[in-house]
């Protein structure tokens, strides 16, 4: 598919094209005085964007976060060379919302570059075999028509070849909704992946193993990818500026330390109610806090079956990134890549060059299980264990390595996991409970997300309630 070039929008004319949903309205100006119009639960993405929005249309908003920071699950780690990303950090061309609010906001984005020595090196089976070997390799047990395929490629391979979507919103569309009945394990075996094809795949799918995704799921994820057209950007001195600059913008500062324990529906709104005893009232709230934390918070009255169903169990993936500042560049001795694929404690090992191009640190990635297993360990065992690893399946790089940061999504009180995914049978059956309000509350989030996901999810989400609750108070 053609790359595309990132698109301009208004983000006035996205309202106005948005604003004319059929939601109860809401009667405009009976919030007493100093009360705001909209209450806004997290300071990640979604919710800054839907403040900022909401502002330019003259709405009187807070903002409740629960941690000491904003930006959620954007995280610039600004303390190391070379500002990693530990968070949200790439954008394609279809990230249009994001380029249009980082030019309106003086943000400048970049093209996201490879390291100088490309490629990856498979460890598997306590052997090193270079990416040109892999396909001769007699550790390689894949079955002929797979051979060619580096581990990391064969989940694509399948979906490109099957994928029954065309356009970003059939996922939604009844005609689909067998793919949703299946897993994608089952649908990889229906296409004949090999068992050991299905072993790696397992290990570097997203998720927390493919028989817990939904094929459909499976099938959109990758089409939102091809769509966005290959090429990679980021925002220039951190994604999480991004976050900050907006919050610069607002009227409203948002309040740090509000954790959000219980949602009251009441006649004239909203109450949400936060761990120190804080009670917040508005006629309407925007809530972006993921359903993984949001399941342990109260909501009253209890909302309907389904959507009850959907926040208890929609599942959400688990990262653990281990970074590992090394002394020489021990790649340079054996002669291999930095970077690599691993079927040990490791899945991958990201060599990501800064902006200006140095590369300061490798990142081991652990992913859906293989992070899970070790989630029940401190961030400095999960280090040590990871590095020991590393060093194990490359003995160039012992006595090299030192690791700088842990960042587990699944050990943060606030996010517990990365980002969502849907599980077999969810999407049909769920699906349609994300897409209406409950009572006063509207969702907002990548999780809620119709056509993207990450960064330009989160804020195309944004962009449609904020439409809702506009219509609701009488402001379009």
């Amino acid at each position: 598919m053609a790359s595309r070039t990132p698109r301009r929008l208004s983000r006035r004319r996205t309202l106005q094209l948005l604003a004319g949903a059929a939601v109860a309205p809401v009667v405009a100006g009976c919030a007493g005085a100093g009360r705001p119009d909209v209450l806004i639960a997290g300071a990640g993405i979604a919710g800054l964007y839907a403040a900022w929005l909401l502002e330019e249309q003259g709405v009187r908003v807070r903002i409740l976060e629960a941690s000491g920071r904003i930006g959620g699950r954007l995280l610039t780690l600004r303390r190391l060379p070379g500002l990693p990303e530990a968070g949200g950090q790439t954008l394609d061309a279809m990230y249009a919302r994001t380029f249009a609010a980082c030019e309106q906001l003086g943000l400048k984005v970049y093209p996201r570059k490879p390291y100088a020595i490309p490629g990856r090196v498979v460890a598997s089976r306590g052997a090193l075999i270079a990416a040109d070997r892999w396909p001769r390799s007699p550790f390689n047990e894949l079955d002929a028509s797979e051979r060619a395929l580096l581990p990391d490629e064969l989940v694509n391979h399948y979906l490109d070849a099957h994928n029954p979507l065309v356009n970003l919103d059939d996922w939604r569309r009844p005609e689909f909704a067998a793919f949703d009945s299946r897993s994608l394990r089952d649908e990889l075996l229906a296409h004949g992946a090999s068992p050991a094809a299905l072993a790696w795949m397992e290990r570097l799918y997203d998720g927390l193993g493919i028989e817990q995704v939904s094929a459909l799921f499976a099938y959109r994820k990758r089409l939102v990818a091809k769509f966005g057209g290959g090429q990679m950007f980021r925002i220039s001195g951190g994604s999480d500026g991004l976050t900050s600059a907006i919050a610069a913008r607002l009227r409203d500062e948002p309040r740090l330390t509000e954790e959000v324990v219980a949602i009251t529906q009441r006649r004239d709104g909203v109450e949400l109610r936060c761990a120190d005893g804080a009670r917040h009232t508005a006629p309407l709230a925007l809530v972006s806090i993921p359903f993984s934390v949001l399941r342990h918070a109260h909501l009253d009255p209890a909302p309907p079956p389904d959507l009850g169903e959907l926040i208890a169990t929609l599942p959400y993936n688990r990262i653990t990134q281990v970074r590992m500042a090394f002394r020489e560049p021990f790649w340079e001795a054996d002669g291999l890549p930095p970077a690599m694929l691993g079927d040990g404690l490791f899945e991958k090992v990201f060599a990501t060059p800064a902006e200006n191009g140095e590369l300061h640190e490798l990142t081991a990635w652990l992913d859906g299980r293989g992070a899970e297993r070790l989630d029940g360990l401190t961030e400095a065992d999960i280090g040590r264990a990871v590095r020991r690893a590393v060093e194990a399946a490359r003995p160039a790089a012992r006595g090299q390595l030192e690791v700088v940061s842990v960042t587990s999504w699944g050990r943060r009180r606030f996010s517990r996991g990365s980002y969502h995914f849907w599980a077999p049978g969810q999407v049909a059956r769920l699906g349609p409970a994300m897409q209406r309000p409950w009572g006063a509350v509207h969702w907002i989030g990548e999780h809620t997300a119709e056509l993207q996901q990450g960064i330009e999810g989160a804020m195309e989400s944004a962009e449609r309630e904020v439409g809702n609750v506009l219509a609701r108070l009488g402001r379009v």
